[in-house]
């Protein structure tokens, strides 16, 4: 089971039969065991108001209940003969740089018993100097996971990307991934990318590019751009977009609002133009997975400036609500008014406490508390409360609740040693 807290948290409330099958960010770890305490366990954090999903897997892998084939397993792992690594290794078993063990039966018996330390071993290659990040899978599960253990860590130059996206045409997602790393300055051996094909170089026009597609009209699949290269954050354009937005009236600034999330959906989505893009049509049903939701949000907050919830897609299911939410973003002023500015304060506390037990379940229950007296209040003042669950938490995404919500699948558990 995937739960939204802390190791720490996890770690204090583990019961006979439960172990910590993997830590994929700050706030995403994996349970594993016994099915009945595990169960129990992820009951306990949702009534503390915790994001839990249970994966689909056929063991219950990385927990005690493996023990029974590791000795087959180590006498496999025995019969191979093993080299040192040509290039560094970050282990998922330590979290750390793999040392001469990394070439051992024993430390793959490790592997399939212990957990798996993706976080560690993600934040462990960004102090190694690591500022391109390509995922070798059958999805983007672990781009989106890299980039949210990083995130606000990550220096903005950082790129992350894979080669492979689910529901996706291979070679073009292949393709768009060379072509991001290219941009970002990794050296790509063209030449062998285009041996036999015909290519041929030709001079660039002498005019600025424009965003328009001047190629051959012709059926093919949307196989999207790869997240996450976004546009850099210039403060003073972000001004200058709030303020154009918030002199216009009512019905035109939510038509430019509406305008401005389609066209960032399209260009996410990989779309020439914002035409397919249907305003009241779930994200879900566009092709939106969890990669795609972190990089609109990213979008949208630098292009605006206004500091957006990780749960936006969740929260905002279409083009249509995210463009209403930043209409009354923008028309309240955003994070300038005083209470979003508070709002803002508390958000970054409780990303940064380190709480556990009991004291967690307190915090809880006096925001869930906070928030019936304030929806109460708006009641009585004759303003009906937003129909929304207290879920404004920054790190839910780490273990891909969003997809879960979107109803798309995500692997089990991630480790780069499975």
């Amino acid at each position: 089971v995937a739960v939204q807290a802390t190791e720490d948290e996890v770690t204090s409330l583990l019961t006979e039969g439960v172990d910590i099958a993997a830590v994929n960010g700050p706030r995403a770890v994996v349970i594993s065991g016994q099915e009945a305490p595990v169960l129990a366990l992820a009951a306990q954090l949702a009534e503390q108001g915790r994001k839990t999903r249970r994966l689909r897997v056929s063991h219950a892998f990385h927990s005690h209940l493996m023990e029974p084939m590791l000795a087959d397993f180590q006498a496999v792992a025995e019969s191979l003969d093993y080299a040192p690594a040509s290039i560094p290794i970050v282990s998922t078993v330590t979290g750390d740089l793999a040392d001469d063990g990394f070439g051992s039966a024993e430390y793959w018996v490790g592997q399939v018993r212990g957990a798996v330390r993706f976080a560690d071993a993600v934040t462990t290659l960004a102090a190694q100097g690591v500022t391109r990040f390509v995922e070798l899978g059958p999805d983007a599960v672990l781009t989106a996971m890299a980039q949210q253990t990083l995130d606000e860590a990550a220096d903005t130059t950082t790129v992350f990307t894979a080669t492979s996206r689910a529901g996706r045409p291979e070679p073009g997602t292949v393709v768009a991934a060379l072509g991001q790393l290219h941009s970002a300055g990794v050296p790509v051996d063209w030449q062998a990318f285009y041996a036999e094909t015909g290519a041929r170089r030709v001079d660039l026009p002498t005019y600025a590019f424009q965003r328009q597609r001047y190629w051959i009209d012709a059926d093919r699949p949307n196989v999207g751009r790869m997240a996450v290269d976004l546009p850099p954050i210039d403060e003073d354009a972000a001004a200058a977009l709030r303020q154009r937005l918030g002199g216009l009236s009512g019905v035109a600034r939510a038509q430019a609002a509406l305008d401005l999330v389609q066209e960032q959906v399209a260009v996410v989505l990989g779309h020439s133009s914002q035409e397919p893009v249907d305003a009241d049509r779930a994200l879900s049903e566009l092709g939106f997975d969890s990669l795609a939701a972190i990089e609109l949000r990213k979008r949208l907050s630098a292009m605006t400036g206004l500091s957006l919830p990780s749960t936006l897609v969740f929260d905002y299911p279409t083009c249509q609500a995210i463009a209403a939410y930043l209409d009354g973003e923008i028309d309240a002023g955003g994070s300038a008014s005083p209470v979003f500015a508070e709002l803002d304060a508390l958000e970054t506390a409780l990303e940064n406490c380190d709480v556990m037990g009991d004291e967690s379940g307190r915090i809880t229950a006096r925001l869930e508390a906070l928030l019936r007296r304030w929806q109460d209040s708006r009641v009585m003042g004759g303003i009906a409360a937003a129909d929304n669950d207290f879920s404004y938490a920054s790190d839910e995404e780490l273990f891909a609740a969003i997809d879960s919500e979107l109803g798309v699948d995500s692997p089990t558990v991630p480790s780069s040693g499975d």
